[in-house]
C-alpha cells in the first residue's frame, strides 16, 4: 500500500549518474509513531540506518527523532539511555513509543571482544560477504558464520541492557516489539 519500495530520489545518483532508487516513505501516509502521537503518546526514533533516516521521511510523527551513523549498538542504547534519564519518560503518566533501530549484526561482521572469540573456529579465516553467488573456502565460511554468530550475541547483551533500562518495577507495564529485517545466508542457496 505505501510503495516504499518504489521511490527514486534523484539527488542521489551513483557514479554513473543513474538515479539510485532506495526505500522512502511518502508523506502522504500516515504511521503508528503519527496516530500515537495525536492520541497523546510521547514519540521517539532512533537510528543508526542510513535508509531509515529523515531525509527519506522514516521520521513522521515522532516529537524526538534522533539518527546517527555510527553502527554500535553501545552508542544507540547510550543516547537512549541519555532521553530517558535527560526526560524522564517512564516516570510519567503519558505513554511512549521508542522505535529503536539497530545496524548490529550486519556484514562486515566485528564483533568485540569476548563476543568475537565465543564462536569463532579453530582455524581463522575472512568474513566473506558478496552479493549473489560466492565460493568461500571451509575456513571463510566457518569464521563468517561464528563472527555472525558474535555479533548476535553482542546484540542480545546490549538489548539486555536496554530493556534493563526500559522495564521499572512497580510502574506502568512495558510492551515490547522486537523485529528483524532479514537473516544471512551462509551458502544454504548457493550465496
Amino acid at each position: 500500500v505505501h510503495r516504499v519500495r518504489h521511490v527514486d530520489k534523484l539527488e542521489n545518483e551513483d557514479d554513473d549518474g543513474k538515479p539510485l532508487v532506495t526505500d522512502g516513505l511518502h508523506e502522504g501516509f500516515v504511521t503508528v509513531a503519527e496516530s500515537l502521537r495525536d492520541a497523546g503518546y510521547r514519540t521517539w526514533g532512533f537510528s543508526t540506518n542510513p535508509h531509515i533516516t529523515h531525509l527519506f521521511h522514516f521520521n513522521q510523527g515522532f516529537s524526538g527523532w534522533w539518527e546517527s551513523s555510527s553502527r554500535d549498538g553501545a552508542d544507540l542504547v547510550a543516547k537512549v539511555e541519555h532521553e530517558l534519564d535527560a526526560q524522564r519518560p517512564l516516570e510519567s503518566d503519558r505513554p511512549l513509543l521508542a522505535y529503536v533501530h539497530f545496524m548490529d549484526v550486519h556484514n562486515p561482521y566485528a564483533p568485540p571482544d569476548p563476543f568475537d572469540k565465543q564462536f569463532a573456529p579453530a582455524r581463522r579465516g575472512k568474513v566473506v560477504f558478496t552479493n549473489g553467488l560466492a565460493q568461500p573456502s571451509s575456513e571463510d565460511l566457518a569464521w563468517s558464520i561464528g563472527q555472525y554468530d558474535g555479533d548476535i550475541r553482542y546484540f542480545d547483551s546490549l538489548l539486555e541492557r536496554l530493556l534493563g533500562r526500559w522495564e521499572t518495577p512497580g510502574k506502568r507495564p512495558r510492551s515490547v516489539i522486537i523485529l528483524s529485517d532479514h537473516g544471512e545466508e551462509f551458502m544454504e542457496h548457493g550465496g
